[in-house]
């Protein structure tokens, strides 16, 4: 499914399981994991409490070292495929240096990640 479908009607996802294409994941230092990503004006924020058991060992291993923090959402190698099971979303704004952006934020209690080219 698109990133801009699901920003558009994020509601009608929850509680289905998704496969969305890439975004910028990285493990939250204040917990979890954080995926962001830039769709039309708007922002994408996936929330997720815990890594699912899909996920790889060379990503996990990325999460703990390359793409720990917030800092490191725009690198490459923190570029994933991800999976979800939204159980709640909200819209808010977000303040950038460049002004206000409206953002879509989706919450899930557990994430799979992939490496973009291991489609299934």
């Amino acid at each position: 499914m698109s990133l801009r479908s699901l920003v558009a009607e994020p509601r009608s996802y929850l509680e289905k399981l998704i496969r969305l294409p890439t975004m910028g994941c990285v493990d939250n230092p204040k917990g979890g994991f954080i995926c962001v990503e830039p769709v039309g004006g708007q922002m994408l924020r996936i929330d997720a409490s815990a890594l699912g058991a899909a996920t790889g060992l060379r990503i996990a291993e990325r999460l703990i070292g390359d793409c720990k923090g917030t800092a490191n959402l725009s690198s490459p190698v923190c570029r994933v495929e991800v999976e979800i099971t939204p159980r709640s979303t909200h819209r808010d704004m977000l303040e950038t240096s460049a002004g206000s952006r409206p953002i879509v934020v989706v919450y899930s209690g557990q994430i799979d990640m992939f490496d973009v080219k291991a489609r299934r």
